[in-house]
């Protein structure tokens, strides 16, 4: 079972998770991974319930690369409703 605040992606690229709650006022990131070759954080737009996990990757020739990932985050009630369908 996840902890809160932990991202849980399918290949359905779902999260649950309760990003409303699980956030300190004011604060519109969660960081995952802080490395020396990788930043990844996810920001939350609780409105749209959509969820872009984002990685800055330092490449072996000192570039730096940039990858979005989009997913939507469903709320565990949601799972429950579409199990019944």
């Amino acid at each position: 079972m996840a902890r809160p605040g932990v991202t849980i992606r399918s290949a359905r690229s779902a999260s649950v998770t309760s990003p409303a709650t699980g956030l300190p006022p004011g604060q519109s990131a969660i960081p995952f991974d802080v490395t020396e070759r990788h930043v990844g954080f996810d920001t939350i737009d609780v409105v749209s319930q959509q969820t872009v996990s984002h990685h800055y990757t330092r490449r072996a020739d000192g570039d730096d690369a940039y990858t979005p990932h989009r997913f939507r985050y469903v709320w565990p009630a949601g799972l429950d409703l579409m199990a019944r369908a």
